[in-house]
């Protein structure tokens, strides 16, 4: 139940089985001085993050006092939530520090605080050659296009190629010969 701050005013009284009609009463003050904040505990379960993977951001919130009214999360990004399924689902768009930062209220206005800080990862680029398959014929050269890798952050991309033969080469587009069959 919940219980209001303040004083309150605690009654016996008691009644004889004999005769129901004697009874007595007394009354004691109690000063209940403060609520207790609720208790949280916050986990990422994989660290580091890589950008575009959902947080999987875990919040268990207890109140010895009361019950959990709710919940306010700030991802660190711009992105605040009070769903921790939302906050579950979050996924970072870039690389970087950020501090999460869940506050708890209860049922008779306390809060608490906690902070995690964590670090998110860019995820690495896809490389894709086309066409995906060549037959050429020694001495015959060929063509080669990188122009379909990406990245997930869609930061630009470099090209180096190595054609098995010793030789290198740089560019999105490339020509090639192999001297040998």
């Amino acid at each position: 139940r919940d219980v209001p701050a303040g004083n309150l005013n605690v009654t016996l009284t008691v009644t004889s089985i004999a005769d129901p009609s004697l009874h007595a009463a007394t009354t004691l003050a109690i000063l209940v001085d403060h609520d207790i904040p609720p208790w949280i505990v916050a986990v990422l379960p994989q660290t580091p993050l890589l950008t575009g993977t959902p947080s999987g951001l875990q919040v268990n919130a207890t109140d010895p006092d009361g019950s959990v009214a709710s919940y306010s999360i700030d991802m660190g990004d711009g992105f605040t939530t009070t769903s921790i399924t939302a906050a579950q689902q979050h996924a970072y768009a870039r690389q970087g520090t950020y501090t999460i930062a869940v506050t708890v209220t209860d049922n008779l206005g306390s809060s608490n605080l906690t902070l995690l800080d964590h670090t998110v990862l860019n995820r690495p680029p896809e490389a894709r050659i086309v066409p995906p398959s060549v037959s050429a014929a020694a001495g015959a050269p060929i063509s080669l296009s990188g122009v379909l890798s990406t990245d997930p952050e869609n930061t630009s991309l470099s090209y180096t190629w190595s054609f098995g033969d010793g030789a290198t080469g740089g560019g999105a587009l490339v020509d090639h010969a192999f001297a040998e069959p």
